[in-house]
């Protein structure tokens, strides 16, 4: 037993582990209620007996719950009462130990051997060994030579993992994997033990960087051979795509199928899933059915082209090559399905959107708990009797409650399923609650503290060659000044600097069409209330880029102390928006108007084939091409050229058509 000081209360050990713990620390691994509840307690007079036992600390509480601390995971440390972990009682102990340690004297601290036990170390408990069962020691060090991951150290510890599996696990403790936060919501799982050996990758001293087990070795992964081995099939079938046009969509179909599924089995994920949805639009186009997106089979086209040319070129000899980005990334990995109990999410916002008379929009969800990004997604396509605007989406319904009440309310799931990014609501009835006020403490624990921490947690990888996930790059930022509100007609552009507390700023940019034009221009508003001080900003969620000249972001919700504006479907929780600006002209720049109207040019050719459509499209071809070079982009100006030389042969086109898709697909 600790002896005890002359005040009567216990003398701790050195525990700075447990002094670490802090209350906002204690509201990640638990949450808000149950710290104020715990504090409660103890200020109404509840008293703790400390005891060793081996590598825990026993706590007896004056209540008579007993609660056992220090050792394995904190989600493993057990606690006498009908709820077992991550409850008060838990909670509670842990504030009347640093309680305590606060009040006795630095020389009162240290135990007598003579009467005492020794004091478990602040290491235990933490190693592999400790923490991690034999299972997921064997299973993780299997994997580690497929390890790829982003890891950043400030302002806190947090890995991203790439390989094998796509998932992010936080640190709030320094780097004590007890008190780690994985969005799979398991205590010591394998995400967890593969987080620690990537950790143990990035080099000395850098804060960030994208690791991998073996960076010499960029030839072995398996993707590589199986890109140079099926890149000719797939200009085979686009060669008869381009020659005939959907109207063969028939027998289109049946090769991409063929060849999708042949990527699956050899690890080419990526690539073919951008093929099945391009079968997918090719179905449209044989059921005529008005659904087919000339201009989404494009950006298909060019994402596809562009993954398996980085595969091939990774696996290109040559002493200087460099492999920009994991092959592993690049070819995709199935997604892992991951489930749990009371999960409580948080609509951030969604995100419409429209390539030809395709349209999808995608509500983002936050677990306040583990920091994972769900998506739950709705898709129309236009007809002849109707055109999907973002706000019609916004009142489909998915689990009895519109997606655009999800996108700004809170949601428990009694059970969540997640695969991938996807959340899988199942037959379970979902009450979604209003959120007008963003719980800043009770999501404390998986928002970033500041916009410097959302710039370093960024993916830096272009759309068409990383992670197909739509959630990635979105999360919230907290901010508290709005400046340089603009709105500029011509480019359809409501713009402003949102800066944070500290000081740190990014350029707010939200473009609109006929679409989404009212719920934009009330965000125009809104910003220009924030900045005249009329409306206290708070948050704004959205998909965040980091640049040269920057972090920016295309918002999704925006948060002052009054409400919540989803500028995507002009829904709004406890706001008025008191004033519009005047509808401007929908003008659009002569850059963004290019490379639109190069992707219905290119569309239709491809819908009509080169037989029946390159008499009508070549010219259109042409004119583009010069109309780019006049505005300085030679690059397009160069592919739409190429598209159409005199005479053209049939292998020449498909080469040209692929580098313009690509081009096409970045610019998007």
């Amino acid at each position: 037993m600790i002896r005890p000081n002359q005040q009567g209360a216990p003398a701790p050990g050195p525990r700075p582990d447990l002094l670490l713990l802090t209350t906002q620390v204690l509201a990640e691994l638990t949450n808000v209620g149950t710290v104020r509840r715990a504090a409660k307690d103890l200020d109404q007079g509840l008293t703790v007996d400390w005891a060793s036992d081996g590598e825990t600390l026993v706590a007896r509480r004056s209540d008579d719950v007993v609660c056992r601390l220090g050792a394995g995971h904190f989600d493993t440390w057990e606690c006498s009462c009908p709820a077992m972990q991550r409850c008060r009682h838990l909670v509670g102990a842990v504030l009347a130990w640093q309680r305590d340690a606060a009040e006795i004297p630095a020389d009162a601290t240290a135990p007598d051997p003579a009467h005492d036990d020794p004091p478990p170390s602040p290491e235990s408990g933490t190693g592999p060994e400790q923490l991690f069962s034999a299972r997921v020691r064997r299973e993780g060090d299997r994997l580690a030579d497929q390890l790829v991951a982003r890891v950043t150290t400030a302002p806190r510890l947090v890995v991203r993992l790439h390989l094998p599996m796509e998932i992010s696990v936080r640190f709030p403790v320094g780097e004590d994997p007890r008190f780690a936060r994985c969005e799979c919501g398991t205590p010591a799982c394998l995400h967890l033990y593969l987080a620690l050996r990537a950790r143990d990758l990035l080099p000395a001293g850098a804060t960030g960087a994208l690791v991998r087990a073996d960076p010499a070795d960029v030839r072995s992964h398996p993707a590589i051979a199986a890109a140079a081995a099926e890149h000719p099939q797939w200009r085979s079938w686009l060669a008869q795509l381009l020659d005939s046009g959907t109207g063969a969509a028939g027998a289109l179909i049946s090769g991409a199928v063929r060849l999708a599924s042949r990527w699956e089995d050899s690890g080419l994920r990526h690539p073919a899933a951008a093929l099945r949805e391009i079968a997918e639009q090719l179905e449209h186009a044989h059921g005529r059915d008005s659904q087919l997106s000339p201009e989404r089979v494009v950006e298909l086209i060019g994402e596809v082209e562009a993954r398996l040319r980085t595969l091939i070129r990774a696996g290109d000899d040559g002493p200087d090559e460099v492999q920009p980005v994991p092959a592993g990334i690049v070819a995709g990995v199935a997604d892992t399905e991951v489930s749990g109990g009371g999960v409580r999410l948080l609509g951030i916002g969604a995100e419409h959107r429209h390539v030809g008379g395709w349209n999808a929009l995608g509500v983002f969800l936050l677990d306040i708990r583990t920091g994972a990004v769900s998506v739950l997604s709705v898709e129309r396509e236009d007809t002849e009797d109707r055109t999907w605007t973002a706000a019609d989406l916004g009142v489909l319904r998915v689990g009895a409650t519109p997606l655009a009440e999800w996108a700004a309310g809170s949601a428990m799931l009694g059970r969540g399923r997640r695969r991938g990014e996807r959340l899988i609501l199942g037959r379970q009835r979902v009450s979604v609650a209003p959120a007008a006020r963003l719980d800043l403490d009770a999501t404390a624990a998986v928002l970033p503290s500041d916009l410097s921490e959302v710039a370093a947690t960024l993916p830096d990888l272009p759309a068409p060659l990383g992670p197909r996930r739509r959630s990635d790059g979105v999360t919230v930022g907290r901010i508290g000044h709005v400046a340089d509100v603009s709105l500029d007609p011509a480019t359809s552009t409501v713009a402003a600097t949102v800066l944070d507390h500290a000081g740190h700023a990014a350029a707010l940019r939200a473009v609109w069409s006929g679409r989404n034009q009212s719920g934009v221009l009330a965000l125009h508003a809104l910003l220009t209330d924030c900045a005249e001080g009329a409306a206290e900003p708070v948050a704004v969620a959205g998909r965040w880029r980091r640049g040269e000249s920057g972090l920016s972001l295309e918002p999704t919700a925006f948060w002052t102390a009054d409400g919540v504006l989803l500028p995507q479907l002009h829904h709004q929780v406890g706001l008025t928006t008191s004033r519009l600006p005047p509808l401007p002209g929908s003008g659009v720049d002569p850059w963004s108007a290019l490379w639109g109207e190069t992707a219905e040019a290119v569309g239709r050719l491809l819908v009509l084939g080169v037989r029946r459509g390159a008499a009508r499209v070549d010219p259109e071809l042409r004119a583009l091409a010069a109309r780019a070079d006049g505005v300085g982009l030679q690059r397009l100006a160069g592919a739409l050229g190429a598209v159409v030389p005199e005479p053209a042969s049939a292998g020449h086109r498909v080469e040209a058509l692929a580098d313009l898709c690509v081009l096409v697909a970045f610019a998007q």
